[in-house]
């Protein structure tokens, strides 16, 4: 599937759901998007895992891709699409995951 139809998909998503009151969830349903690259807890061959990342370093990244510091045409978009405060959140529930080892 091509980057650009993964980005539109993800914006759509987002503003499909409802806003949650708590945090957390509403964190951890954002993450949920990423993990289609990304995947959440293992190992994606050429595109880095999130999981066990601290949460400054998502952070600055989102920042940095969200202000052409960082490139990546994808990342852009999504960076974008997502508040300062969903930042925060898909943030810190991605810094509280776990990195699973590969078998």
């Amino acid at each position: 599937m091509p980057a650009s139809l993964h980005a539109t998909l993800f914006i759509v998503c987002l503003g499909a759901w409802p806003a949650f009151a708590d945090p957390a969830a509403h964190g951890a349903l954002l993450a949920a998007s990423c993990s289609s690259c990304h995947g959440l807890h293992a190992v994606n061959a050429g595109i880095p895992p999130l999981a066990g990342l601290k949460e400054a370093q998502i952070e600055q990244s989102l920042l940095a891709y969200r202000t052409g510091r960082r490139s990546s045409q994808i990342m852009q978009v999504v960076s974008t699409s997502l508040t300062p405060e969903e930042i925060d959140e898909v943030s810190r529930y991605l810094a509280a995951q776990r990195l699973e080892p590969t078998r």
